[in-house]
């Protein structure tokens, strides 16, 4: 009989112990609590280079050209939350800011629209906040975007391709630069932004515009106190210092940038190629990473590789 109790309170303590771990995998799933929220949705210097991740508390969102997937860092278990072309993601809090685009075909030819949702972190809301936004910053309770990026055939409307700024809800909006603004990077008070070639810095505080460098390429990070940018034309990744405008050159020979990233005195880039590189910048040394790394996800001191099945690898590096 004393063999019978002990069986069956094993059995219950199993049972308990099952019935907790359903319920934290369960809560994790579908009712996430925030701990620390975000007060930047991602890192500026990825908006502006479609480098789509964001991490708040244990989870990872991140897109592909399949749709919106969150990954609990813990597990690695992944949850798709919506489909088709999505960028710019944001996480604050409660909520996931991203752009989705998609194509309507008319008699003028494909209007392709790029609408900034708002969901919910657990996936269960979401709605068009902003109709025509693109560039997507979320920083301090403000929404930063370019507008003017539906196009037609050969043709674009609305372009306008205006800054704005608005609430975190998409309203209250304020044009800040008015027409043909081709990116933006946020950095402190000051919008580093390009139109038509020439980078301009805008001043926050003191709603000022100034003229910064001409014939700026493409891409480009702001780095401290500083500007690093791929110059095609003499295939160099260059330097500008934003105070005095020194330009200087830190690597010769690069061929097809597609992504730049700094963090912790070390310059990150890839390839055409997908070849991740790194360069000490206080030993001016570059190292190959990688020679086949896939789409790679810069977020502050971590980098992650983006697999073919839509999963993200951290690289130990």
């Amino acid at each position: 009989m004393k063999k019978n109790y002990i069986f069956i309170l094993f059995v219950i303590i199993v049972f308990i112990i099952i019935f907790i771990l359903f319920l934290k995998n369960h809560s994790s799933d579908s009712n996430i609590r925030v701990k620390q929220q975000n007060n930047i949705g991602n890192d500026t210097n990825n908006i502006a280079q479609n480098i789509n991740i964001s991490i708040q508390d244990d989870f990872i969102y991140y897109s592909s050209l399949d749709g919106l997937f969150r990954m609990r860092i813990d597990s690695n278990k992944v949850t798709k939350l919506d489909d088709g072309d999505i960028k710019n993601i944001n996480v604050v809090g409660e909520w996931i800011y991203y752009v989705k685009s998609t194509d309507d075909n008319t008699s003028s030819g494909i209007i392709t629209h790029f609408d900034l949702y708002r969901m919910t972190i657990n996936g269960n809301k979401k709605d068009i906040i902003i109709k025509n936004a693109h560039n997507v910053n979320i920083v301090d309770d403000r929404i930063f975007y370019i507008s003017g990026y539906g196009l037609t055939g050969k043709s674009e409307i609305n372009n306008n391709k205006s800054l704005i700024v608005s609430d975190l809800s998409g309203n209250n909006k304020k044009v800040i630069i008015d027409n043909d603004v081709d990116s933006m990077v946020l950095y402190d008070n000051y919008i580093y932004y390009v139109k038509n070639n020439d980078m301009f810095i805008y001043d926050l505080k003191k709603d000022e515009n100034i003229p910064f460098i001409e014939n700026i390429g493409l891409p480009y990070i702001i780095n401290n106190n500083s500007i690093i940018y791929y110059d095609k034309n003499v295939k160099q990744i260059k330097q500008i210092n934003c105070e005095t405008k020194n330009i200087k050159i830190i690597i010769s020979d690069v061929t097809n940038i597609v992504s730049l990233y700094s963090f912790d005195n070390i310059l990150y880039y890839t390839d055409g190629n997908t070849h991740l590189y790194a360069y000490y910048l206080d030993e001016n040394q570059l190292h190959k990473i990688s020679k086949k790394a896939g789409i790679v996800l810069f977020y502050y001191d971590k980098i992650y590789m983006l697999t073919y099945d839509n999963k993200i690898i951290e690289l130990n590096i």
